[in-house]
């Protein structure tokens, strides 16, 4: 607006010269009447031809500005809303000028940064750095670019990692200055330390590994790095060693070679090199287990191969060999293959005796050695009811010569603990097909069957909680029906009252006409006041009405507490009255304004005095209104000598739905949405109550709330 008013003085201050020079350069009238038709229409030409070509620098003009007005837009998005910080230092140090993006980042707002020396935001052990790398560049590189990197301190007491780059720069006056990006580093150094620790860490396992372990170069396959476990294993010197093809340590060089070229193929993917042998420095030659891998390293891709002398492992190897030759003993295998099953097993006689089980058998009976168990019966293994049962299972197993699997039941073990087992038994036959015995399995199932009844437990847990959620949501489903009722007659008593608006101003216009113009006796001026007043009063009514009924601004302003106190009463006037209720009045005075949003303020103040009004259900209550100053906070304590509410609802009472009060009369959203107004507010709301003695309810607001800064800069 402002460039618009000076584009229009300029133009008008032209028109002025122009007009003053064209009155000196006037022709005479000689002159003109000297001239002839030709002549005139000639000119009248020119000065057409004039007018046009002044009409087109204009509308360049108007391009150039345009474009300049375009640039200064390109330059604000470029400079203010660009993603890294701009700042300008004066030679003095102070900071000239910042965008956007440094205040934020600085935690200073812009139009504060102006003015201060940068160093004060500089972390203390910082500084130096940054005065070496401001000091002035050389006269040969005065454009130099500098950059170091140091700790930013926010006026809160945090600080983060910053990146500065630097560059001597001339301002528009033509003073000399710095120019410094600023970014953010802080998750790069993190990441930087991360990754120091991490190498730290992988160079230790690397160092510490069991195995030999190399870093083989791809293509010239030279020992780049070996660990400690390789000195040791080749009797060479670590440097010996960096000097060394891998090749040189094996005893099958070429073999070794053709390996590891096959390695280097595959990339990402761990690759098992058979058995060879290796050389060590004194030329013994030894068994070794490789495992090679290509792994990314500095830019370039490296063979990681781990060496594993496996000497020990051979000779436990032969070892095993012979003593599996000697073992020949059939019973024994038999015994070797029984002990490997993961199920218990028993075979038994006709008469119930144990001729044979495997370890886990016996170990669940409570012996070390299965041999122990032969020869032994039921009725010593299992209390007498159990063993009643199992050799009653034995006579139906061996008499139908049908097996029995997978049944369940209970035993009780030595140390007295109830298990669940899952059975199987078949009949055990000779060479001629006669039955000899019994031949069982079983398996410890107690934690299946504990998991089967927690499920079970669990399903009816949540049958139980379905059921109680779905009666919540449809006291819910009820509740906010009620609640839609209610907005419904909000709104329609808010049209009823614009309604009664247009007569009433009529009826005040006629009384106050009435009052100018007629002449009355004292009595009827008089009635005729107090109707006016009525009339008044009606009005204010209908205007608090619709005011609640209105939705909700979201404006901030400035609010005079008493006054808001006194429109909110004219409301409960006739409830007042109808229950004989006093109210008592104790105003703070001078009480300062508060900032915030009338309306909403306005509405917790209303449902407390509604509550208030409800819990006196006794005519004759006494409601005392408080207001007082409390350090930056005012607060408004509305008492009431009502009911109370009961200790076990006193942590109830701010959920949403929940009303002590009957289903016509509330919703229980009344505190639920004043608790939220108030805490959007940076407000409290305290409460005291006995039953039976009434209660307290506080409301505390900020004077100088967040809300208000907020509003100035929105402003």
């Amino acid at each position: 607006m402002t460039d618009t008013h000076q584009q229009g003085d300029q133009a008008a201050e032209l028109r002025k010269r122009a007009e003053a020079m064209a009155r000196e350069r006037a022709p005479t009238s000689a002159y003109i009447a000297a001239l002839s038709p030709e002549e005139i229409k000639t000119t009248v030409h020119e000065l057409h031809v004039q007018q046009i070509q002044l009409e087109m620098q204009n509308e360049e003009l108007r391009r150039i500005q345009n474009e300049l007005d375009a640039t200064r837009m390109r330059y604000f998005d470029l400079y203010d809303l660009a993603p890294a910080g701009y700042l300008t230092i004066s030679t003095q140090g102070l900071i000239v000028e910042a965008n956007l993006t440094a205040s934020t980042m600085m935690g200073v707002d812009r139009g504060q940064l102006a003015g201060q020396p940068f160093s004060r935001f500089i972390f203390k052990e910082d500084q130096d750095r940054y005065y070496l790398n401001s000091k002035p560049a050389p006269a040969t590189c005065p454009c130099e670019l500098r950059t170091c990197e140091l700790r930013i301190t926010r006026p809160d007491g945090t600080r983060f990692w910053a990146h500065l780059l630097q560059k001597t720069i001339v301002q528009l006056d033509g003073q000399a200055a710095c120019g410094i990006v600023l970014s953010d580093i802080s998750e790069h150094k993190k990441f930087e330390n991360a990754l120091r620790e991490s190498e730290e860490r992988y160079r230790r396992m690397f160092d510490s590994a069991a195995d030999a372990l190399f870093l083989i170069s791809t293509d010239t396959a030279l020992i780049l790095k070996a660990n400690q476990r390789a000195s040791e294993l080749y009797g060479y010197e670590e440097e010996e060693l960096l000097a060394k093809k891998s090749e040189e340590l094996s005893a099958e060089p070429e073999e070794t070679n053709r390996r590891i070229q096959e390695a280097r193929t595959i990339d990402d993917r761990i690759v098992t090199i058979p058995l060879r042998l290796h050389r060590k420095k004194d030329g013994t030659v030894f068994p070794v287990e490789i495992t090679a891998r290509t792994i990314p390293l500095l830019g370039q891709r490296v063979l990681l191969v781990a060496v594993r002398d496996i000497t020990a492992r051979r000779h436990m190897e032969e070892a095993l060999r012979q003593s599996e030759q000697q073992f020949k003993n059939a019973h024994k295998f038999l015994e070797l293959i029984l002990d490997t099953i993961p199920v218990r097993l028993f075979w038994k006689d006709r008469q119930s005796k144990i001729l044979g089980c495997n370890r886990l058998f016996a170990q669940d009976a409570g012996y070390r050695n299965p041999d122990d168990l032969i020869g032994t019966d039921d009725y010593r293994l299992a209390w007498k009811d159990q063993a009643d049962l199992y050799r009653r299972d034995d006579v139906e197993v061996m008499t139908s010569r049908q097996p029995k699997l997978h049944y369940e039941e209970m035993q009780t073990t030595p140390e007295g603990q109830k298990i669940w087992l899952s059975t199987s038994k078949v009949p055990l036959l000779d060479a001629n097909g006669q039955v000899i015995g019994v031949l069982g399995a079983y398996e410890d199932i107690t934690y299946r069957k504990w998991q089967e009844e927690r499920l079970n437990a669990a399903k009816e847990e949540l049958e139980r909680r379905v059921e109680q959620r779905t009666r919540e949501l449809q006291e819910t489903q009820r509740q906010y029906l009620h609640a839609e009722k209610l907005s419904a007659i909000g709104k329609l008593s808010a049209s009823i009252a614009h309604e009664f608006n247009n007569p009433l101003q009529g009826i005040l216009s006629i009384l106050k006409g009435l009052k100018k113009r007629a002449i009355l006796e004292d009595e009827d001026r008089e009635l005729l006041d107090a109707a006016i007043a009525e009339s008044d009063r009606i009005k204010e009514l209908i205007r608090s009405l619709q005011d609640f009924n209105r939705p909700s601004s979201g404006r901030i302003l400035a609010m005079d507490v008493h006054k808001t106190i006194e429109s909110l009463l004219l409301l409960h006037k006739s409830d007042m009255n109808s229950k004989r209720i006093t109210v008592v009045r104790d105003y703070a005075p001078r009480l300062p304004q508060i900032f915030v949003v009338p309306d909403q303020i306005k509405q917790v103040l209303l449902n407390l005095l509604t509550n208030a009004v409800d819990a006196c259900i006794q005519p004759g209550g006494v409601i005392t209104i408080s207001t007082r100053q409390e350090d930056d906070q005012v607060a408004v304590a509305i008492k009431d000598t009502g009911i109370g509410i009961q200790p076990e609802n006193m942590e109830r009472i701010f959920q949403p739905f929940y009303t002590t009060k009957p289903t016509v009369k509330g919703t229980g959203l009344g505190l639920s949405v004043s608790y939220g107004i108030v805490k959007n507010h940076q407000g409290e709301i305290r409460v005291q109550s006995r039953p039976g003695e009434g209660a307290t309810f506080t409301v505390l607001l900020p004077i100088n709330s967040v809300l208000q800064t907020e509003a100035a800069t929105a402003q």
